[in-house]
This record gives C-alpha cells, sequence and structure tokens, in this order.
C-alpha cells in the first residue's frame, strides 16, 4: 500500500478526531487537537475541497459549520494510518525493546566516604 504523503500528520490527527467525533464544529476540534483558528480553518477547508471532509452549515442556530470524515476521508485516513505504521513499525519494536537496566547508583551515586550531601 503506497504511503499517502499528501496528508501531514496534522491532516491525521484532524481525520482522526472527526472519526471519533462526527458533526463537530471546527472550535471544537481546535481545543481536541491542539491546534490555533488560523491554522485549522484553512486545514478544513482544503480537506472538504479534496472531499475528505463534509462541511455542513448549520441553518438554524448559530449558523456556524460542522465537519465530518466522507466515506473518501475514511478510506484516505485509512491508508494514510496504515502506512505511517508500517513505517514506524522497525522503530516502535526497537523502542519498545526492554533497555539495559539503569541503576539508582547510576543517576545518584553514594557520596564518598566522609563526605555529607546538603
Amino acid at each position: 500500500m503506497a504511503p499517502r504523503p499528501d496528508l501531514t500528520a496534522l491532516h491525521l490527527r484532524v481525520l482522526a478526531f472527526l472519526l471519533q467525533h462526527p458533526r463537530t464544529q471546527g472550535s471544537d476540534v481546535s481545543a481536541a487537537v491542539g491546534v490555533k483558528s488560523g491554522t485549522l480553518y484553512p486545514l478544513l477547508r482544503q480537506l472538504a475541497e479534496r472531499g475528505l471532509l463534509l462541511a455542513e452549515v448549520q441553518a438554524f442556530g448559530s449558523g456556524r459549520t460542522t465537519y465530518t470524515v466522507s466515506g473518501l476521508g475514511q478510506r484516505a485516513f485509512s491508508e494514510a494510518a496504515t502506512a505511517l505504521i508500517a513505517d514506524l513499525s522497525p522503530a516502535l519494536a526497537l523502542a519498545s525493546a526492554d533497555p539495559s537496566p539503569i541503576s539508582q547508583m547510576d543517576i545518584w551515586p553514594e557520596p564518598a566516604e566522609g563526605k555529607t550531601t546538603v
């Protein structure tokens, strides 16, 4: 499966959040993902223009836009996430390997005989 270089880590974070929370307003996405509106709204617009998100303006009430991942967006997310996991698998295996144990002595050596610590 070929990776999707056109989807960045931020794209994936936004899509992942919206997959779990469909019909969400941009302000809620911004707070959940930790991205300022000046970065988020152009990204949401780009994803909607590419057909990966559905943007629906609320006719009643606030008139705000809610965002939902489209079927195409679900497939794109799945492909990109699968490719990313495959790319990271070797590093994940190394990171989860049991490192050599570090004793407390290696971090805080005992003071030399006759010396005290403050």
